[in-house]
């Protein structure tokens, strides 16, 4: 009897150390992703607090050293890899490619692919961030080329970069390489795919220097206001004086990114009133209040302005060269203007927003966009036209189109899906819902759609890991071994569950913070 009783206190004991043991085991993984997802130094696990803090949570576990912190951190990439790897097996990628220099002084290189997983949800994995010689088209076409190989990665439809030069290279080279492989795709005939955000932005900001004398002088006067308390202090004095209900501070620009530029006009505009009440204190010595009203500006209203200021502030420029240049602060003029800057940029930062959707996809906002805006424009040309036989014949032949298309025998699975009727457009609209419920129905045309819905139309998946990248291999972190530096970056994007991102409304909690501290403090 006693030896019966022995075994099973020994069992109940052997069990309770294997228990420990997971739980241990368990409480290693879940720190080291803790220390991976919120970008916290290896030393964290020897800083006093966190030793105080494991002493009350749990007296009986003795966390890590750094180093052996470091060891489960790279051990949770391994198994992350590992589970990645037979994801992809099943999956034909679209892949973002961007290059980054470190505070390090070194290139880097980042590769992500974006595929629609078996439950229509969208996806992206950054598959590789790793340090490149140089930034020549065919070396990056080579890493790019061997980190596919290291993934076992043989089906991929397309590419998006920027327009940089040297990416022509990386697509001519990867063409060649892969155009014979079984797995392509009508010979790589769309491969390459050019960021359009990119496009977008250069459009903007070529724009932006044709019209930049009232843009210079509202950034002037807004850097004025922000560069020391006591401005500060007058401009608010002067904002309750209007009556101004607003309590967002002057947003300030960013040279590099012309969206600031649309949010930085768009929150002065608000404050007009209190920048003129300031600019009309005796005090106030950014320059000489001189009101110089262009009387050629004042039949000017809507998008059919800019054109018309566009002409007025070339040829100022060209009387002013040679001249010193005007640079604030706003004239009456000049805020007439940025009212028509704001609609302008409006329209581009809402379509920028959309193209860079990172949580969804973009392809559908972005695909026979040109071609059906020429449709319409001519449909709408032709009924609109004053002769009465070129209005009817217009409309009888769309007419007859449509009937043709619904009165069809014998379609197939794509003719079908063609002759659905066409979804409300709306933001409410979710395309990877309506494929997921009617992926039954079109068996075959659903599987062409993960593929192409999962082409992403910017390259912001790539510019966002820099952004961690950055914060990750700062000035006191970048000893770094770039093995552990990718494993970081990589781990972490893959574990974090995906955010909803606003830049423009994470701005305004940052300034009505700041500025209800500001005002409550006065």
């Amino acid at each position: 009897m006693f030896r019966i009783l022995q075994k099973l206190l020994d069992d109940a004991g052997e069990m309770s150390d294997c228990e420990a043991d997971r739980e241990h085991e368990a409480c290693k993984r879940a720190l080291a992703r803790m220390i991976i997802s919120y970008e916290l130094p290896f030393s964290f696990v020897e800083g006093e607090g966190f030793k105080h803090f494991i002493e009350v949570v749990q007296p009986m576990w003795n966390p890590l050293g750094r180093l052996a912190m470091a060891t489960q951190c790279m051990l949770v990439y391994k198994e992350e890899k590992k589970a990645l790897k037979q994801i992809l097996k099943r999956q034909r990628l679209c892949l973002t490619m961007d290059t980054w220099t470190s505070v390090q002084n070194l290139n880097y290189m980042c590769l992500i692919g974006h595929f629609i997983d078996e439950n229509w949800k969208y996806q992206k994995k950054i598959l590789n961030f790793c340090v490149v010689p140089n930034h020549k088209g065919d070396t990056l076409g080579r890493m790019v080329e061997q980190c596919l190989l290291n993934w076992g990665i043989d089906k991929f439809l397309t590419i998006t970069v920027d327009n940089a030069s040297s990416n022509s290279l990386l697509i001519a080279y990867l063409e060649r390489k892969t155009k014979d492989r079984k797995t392509t795709i009508l010979n790589h005939e769309f491969l390459h795919v050019r960021c359009s955000a990119h496009i977008l932005n250069l459009i903007v900001r070529e724009g932006l220097q044709e019209i930049d004398v009232p843009i210079e002088r509202v950034q002037n006067i807004v850097r004025y206001v922000r560069s020391s308390p006591s401005r500060m202090a007058a401009f608010w004095s002067c904002v309750e004086k209007e009556g101004i209900t607003c309590r967002l501070k002057p947003c300030l620009n960013v040279s590099t990114r012309w969206d600031y530029t649309h949010f930085m006009l768009e929150r002065a505009l608000t404050y007009q009133k209190a920048f003129d009440q300031l600019c009309d204190d005796p005090s106030f010595k950014l320059n000489v209040r001189k009101e110089d009203i262009d009387e050629e500006f004042d039949d000017v209203d809507g998008f059919e302005g800019m054109s018309r200021i566009i002409e007025i502030e070339k040829r100022r420029q060209r009387k002013g060269r040679g001249q010193k240049e005007i640079i604030g602060p706003p004239t009456s003029s000049d805020w007439e203007k940025i009212k028509l800057y704001i609609k302008f940029l409006r329209v581009f930062y809402l379509a920028t927003l959309k193209f860079l959707g990172s949580l969804y996809v973009t392809c559908n906002v972005f695909f026979f966009f040109d071609e059906m805006v020429l449709i319409h424009q001519d449909i709408v040309k032709l009924c609109g036209t004053d002769d009465s036989d070129l209005h009817d014949l217009a409309l009888v032949q769309f007419k007859m189109h449509m009937q043709k298309e619904t009165n069809m025998a014998n379609k197939s699975e794509l003719e079908k899906y063609l002759a659905e009727a066409i979804e409300d457009d709306s933001d409410k609209f979710d395309v990877l819902c309506w494929w997921k419920l009617n992926s039954s129905k079109y068996l075959i045309v659903s599987l062409m759609a993960r593929d192409v819905q999962a082409i992403p139309v910017s390259m912001v998946a790539s510019e966002s890991a820099f952004s961690t990248s950055g914060r990750v291999i700062e000035p006191y972190r970048s000893s770094l071994s770039l093995k552990t530096m990718e494993a970081l970056i990589c781990t972490q994007q893959w574990i974090r569950k995906p955010t909803k991102i606003n830049i423009k409304e994470q701005l305004d909690e940052l300034e009505e913070l700041d500025s209800g501290t500001t005002l409550f403090s006065a």
